[in-house]
C-alpha cells in the first residue's frame, strides 16, 4: 500500500482489521511487518483479528504478542526511522481499536463508566505469567487464553475459574463439526471428517 493510500484512511477514519498470522502465510508479496508499522505511523485506527483456525489461532492474546513482535522500524528499510509498536499499542488494537472500528465504542471496547461490563480477567500467578512484570508486557506479550480466569459479557460471567459457564460445550462442538462436514458436501470437497461426524453420532 502507497503512503497516500495509508494516508486518505487514516484522514477518512477507514480502520483496518489485520489477521496476523494470516497476513504471514498468505501475504506473498512480503513487507507484511513494515506495512503494519507503516499503518500505525500513519495514524490509521488498527484492531487485530482472525482468519480460520486453519490459518491462525484464535487467540486474543497470541495475535497481540505476534503483532508486537512484528512491530519495530526495520533498519535498512523505509521504516527505519518509524515508531515502534509498543505493549500499550497492541492491547489497544485488540480491545478499543477493533470497538471503534465496529462503531461500537461507545458501548465497549475499554473499562469506563458507562459502558458495558466486558471484562477478562487473567492468572497472574500462571507458570508461564512468572516472574511478575509490567502489566502491559504480561497481558500484550505474554499472557494466553489458557490463563483466562474470568470473563464477563455486559456483566454476564460467562467464565469462572477457567471454565465456562452456562454454555452446553459439548453440543457446540458437535455443532461445529455437523456444520463443517455439510459445508465440505455442499462445496462438494472431499468428505474429510467423516469419521469425526461417526464419532458424534
Amino acid at each position: 500500500m502507497k503512503p497516500e493510500d495509508r494516508a486518505a484512511m487514516a484522514e477518512t477514519g477507514a480502520p483496518l482489521s489485520y489477521s496476523v498470522h494470516s497476513e504471514l502465510r498468505l501475504g506473498n508479496s512480503g513487507y507484511q511487518a513494515q506495512q503494519l508499522v507503516h499503518m500505525f505511523n500513519a495514524g490509521v485506527n488498527v484492531s487485530l483479528s482472525f482468519d480460520a483456525n486453519a490459518l491462525a489461532p484464535i487467540d486474543m492474546f497470541e495475535s497481540m504478542s505476534s503483532a508486537w513482535y512484528m512491530g519495530i522500524p526495520f533498519k535498512g528499510s523505509d521504516t527505519e526511522k518509524s515508531k515502534p509498536i509498543n505493549f500499550a499499542d497492541v492491547i489497544k488494537m485488540g480491545t478499543i481499536n477493533g470497538a471503534k472500528a465496529l462503531g461500537i465504542a461507545d458501548r465497549t471496547g475499554s473499562l469506563t463508566v458507562g459502558k458495558r461490563a466486558d471484562i477478562v480477567l487473567v492468572r497472574a500467578d500462571d507458570l508461564n505469567m512468572l516472574p511478575y512484570g509490567r502489566p502491559e508486557g504480561m497481558i500484550g506479550r505474554t499472557a494466553r487464553a489458557a490463563n483466562v480466569d474470568t470473563v464477563l459479557v455486559d456483566g454476564r460471567v460467562m467464565k469462572r475459574g477457567g471454565k465456562l459457564v452456562g454454555l452446553d460445550v459439548e453440543r457446540i462442538k458437535e455443532e461445529a463439526v455437523r456444520e463443517a462436514y455439510d459445508l465440505r458436501g455442499r462445496a462438494g470437497g472431499e468428505m474429510a471428517g467423516l469419521s469425526d461426524w461417526a464419532k458424534i453420532h
